[in-house]
This record gives C-alpha cells, sequence and structure tokens, in this order.
C-alpha cells in the first residue's frame, strides 16, 4: 500500500498516467494478500476451494471465501476488488505482454476502497498494531 500511494502521489496530477500499471499491480496484491490473511485467521483451507492452489489470484474467488466465513465490507470496496480482479488474474498490470486497455476506477477511489478494505480486514482479525 505504501508503494501505491507513494506512485500515485509523485503522478497524481500527470496526464500520461506512466503509473498505471505498477499502481493497480500493487493495488492487486495488496488486496489479494489482505483476503488470505483474512482466510488464514478465519481458518479456510483456500487450497482447496481455490481453481489454482495455492497461489490463486483470483479477488473473487478470495473475496467470495472472506465473505461466507464472516467478513463485512463495503459494497464499494467489493465493487473494486470485484472490477480488478479478472485483470489481476490474467496478470494483465504485471506483464507487458498482456497488458492493454482495461476499465477501472479512478487510482484515488481505488486507493481510498483499497485502504479501507485493508484496515476492515485488520481490525476483523484484530491486527491493530499498525492500523491508522
Amino acid at each position: 500500500m505504501e508503494g501505491a500511494a507513494a506512485i500515485a502521489a509523485a503522478h497524481h496530477r500527470s496526464t500520461r498516467r506512466p503509473h498505471i500499471l505498477p499502481f493497480f499491480l500493487l493495488i492487486g496484491f495488496a488486496l489479494e494478500n489482505g483476503l488470505k490473511a483474512y482466510l488464514q485467521y478465519a481458518g479456510v483451507d483456500k487450497t482447496k476451494k481455490i481453481d489454482r492452489p495455492p497461489l490463486a489470484h483470483n479477488l473473487n474467488q478470495l473475496l467470495e471465501l472472506a465473505v461466507d466465513a464472516g467478513l463485512i465490507l463495503s459494497p464499494n470496496s467489493i465493487k473494486v476488488i470485484d472490477s480488478l480482479s479478472e485483470y489481476h488474474l490474467q496478470h494483465q498490470f504485471r506483464y507487458p505482454k498482456n497488458s492493454g486497455t482495461v476499465e477501472v476506477f479512478s487510482d484515488e477511489f481505488t486507493y481510498g476502497r483499497t485502504d479501507d478494505t485493508l484496515a476492515s480486514i485488520a481490525r476483523a482479525i484484530n491486527y491493530l498494531p499498525q492500523l491508522r
């Protein structure tokens, strides 16, 4: 999240937007790791329920498992996860050969909802030392 924030801040007013791939790559991994942390905390064996165990990058599957295990997120947080899931799964933000034109929410909206999501997860798993 700190890397995504730094990238977004450095290019906030840029019209060229060269930061878009690394920003959304980092956001996708932040969401993936947060959801996986919640599943681990909740005792969900994700390796048996996700298409490509244990390193699946399917944010929607991870979200579904986490919600089924009791995670509560705002509708906007769910929209951001849903909007990025396919692109994250297909590595569109990771490998230049896979990149293309995609529709995403604004950097500011995406960052805010990702921050909200990770804060919700931190509260749910009682991990508060670094929660701001």
